[in-house]
């Protein structure tokens, strides 16, 4: 196979270095895999068969030999100097491989239990779309796998369920009563049609409206209702009572009531002039004038 092919450059952009023996061993898994190869990986070298074995034998063997010596060349040719002095000695590609595994393995280890602290502890976050959710759940299936971990698809499928936010309980509740049986593929394709349907998260741009910060004309307006002035927002449905009166308010009102008070003051100085010369007294007998002996308000003009 040709090192320009893509398959190959999974080896090339990915030189073993130790910390990425995982990634490593993967891609080499892929390419004996595209060749028919893989198998001098699981199986020991073969003793060499005598001079007189049948001629399949004999093909059997060479096949191996062939394979293996491929395997063997991919493999320390994807990998730093350093480690490639050490393995090269060594005949058979399972033999590289094993040697590889006890060097690197135990941080292997170590890796897939991180990951699948992962997958395990994660909880999808309310208002965040479930496409995102499923997407990073599988990443992190794929990470644990790519360390030796082995997750079924139905398990995923459980796992997925299990993760997800309050808002989908109906959901499981009835892929659980119904004893469904989904694929990833139509489990994401299924959350995808139940979050839609039940809107479960705002669209984007209706949420930056409604978030926006308030221009500088504001979003805020005075608004008359039973309980009295308020605040209320244009754009949502939540209003504040604000029972309070600008400076301006207060002097307006206060006018008005002097204006009043001056108004009455007249008609009942008239109506006291009116009464003296009928009867020779005024009507509170007192010989002050109304005006004066109004008291709620005083005049400004006193």
């Amino acid at each position: 196979m040709s090192m320009g092919n893509p398959i190959m450059s999974l080896l090339t952009n990915n030189t073993l270095t130790g910390e990425n023996f995982p990634k490593w061993k993967s891609n080499i898994n892929i390419v004996l895999v595209s060749e028919n190869n893989r198998f001098v990986l699981t199986e020991e070298c073969p003793p060499v068969p005598p001079a007189n074995v049948t001629r399949a034998v004999r093909e059997l063997y060479d096949r191996w030999i062939a394979s293996n010596n491929k395997a063997k060349a991919y493999m320390l040719a994807s990998m730093s100097d350093a480690l490639r002095s050490k393995m090269e000695p060594k005949e058979c590609a399972f033999e590289i491989m094993e040697s590889l595994q006890e060097m690197f393995g135990q941080q292997s280890e170590q890796a897939r239990h991180e990951a699948t602290r992962k997958y395990t502890n994660a909880r999808m976050i309310l208002g965040t779309h479930v496409r995102d959710h499923v997407m990073q759940m599988t990443n992190y299936f794929s990470e644990a796998e790519m360390h030796g971990a082995v997750i079924d698809e139905g398990t995923q499928v459980s796992i997925i369920l299990n993760s997800l936010s309050s808002d989908f309980i109906p959901f499981t509740s009835n892929y659980i009563m119904n004893k469904l049986n989904y694929g990833m593929t139509q489990l994401l394709n299924e959350l995808q049609t139940f979050e839609a349907i039940l809107g479960l998260v705002k669209n984007k741009a209706e949420a930056n409206i409604v978030n926006k910060p308030n221009s500088s004309k504001g979003l805020l307006r005075w608004a008359d209702g039973r309980e009295g002035r308020r605040w209320t927002n244009s754009q949502e449905a939540t209003t504040a009572v604000d029972y309070s009166k600008s400076e301006e308010e207060e002097e307006d009102v206060l006018d008005q009531l002097l204006q009043k008070e001056k108004s009455l003051a007249d008609v009942l100085d008239q109506s006291n002039e009116d009464m003296v010369r009928r009867n020779g007294r005024g009507t509170a007998g007192t010989g002050v004038p109304a005006r004066e002996r109004l008291t709620p308000f005083q005049s400004s003009d006193k």
